[in-house]
């Protein structure tokens, strides 16, 4: 039992580090000055285009570190033992599939 609190308490610090590493990384790289109160809606809307990319990056990071360490661990749970799995990956893939369509045009079909 102390060894899967422990091992809790090593995932969440692995997260935080991840994630706050990221975001400063992420702060320091997006040109948030050229943004201003006369910026236009082009300028604003990539802004948060980019924001929102390199937040599912981190977030993608830090999913592949959680999977490393349950395979480390030999801990690796079956699909359809835990179902959230599905539920991710279903997302993931429509979120995906979303920004392709965007990125075609409203006139493409995606099968």
């Amino acid at each position: 039992m102390l060894a899967k609190v422990a091992d809790a308490f090593l995932l969440l610090a692995l997260t935080v580090i991840i994630h706050a590493a990221g975001l400063t990384i992420i702060l320091r790289r997006l040109p948030l000055w050229k943004t201003a109160d006369d910026a236009g809606f082009i300028p604003r809307t990539w802004l948060l285009i980019q924001l929102a990319s390199w937040a599912i990056t981190i977030h993608m990071v830090e999913i592949a570190m959680w999977g490393l360490f349950f395979w480390w661990k030999k801990r690796r749970r079956s699909a359809h033992w835990h179902p959230d799995v599905r539920l991710v990956h279903r997302l993931l893939l429509h979120c995906c599939q979303q920004v392709v369509r965007f990125a075609l045009g409203p006139k493409t079909e995606l099968k």
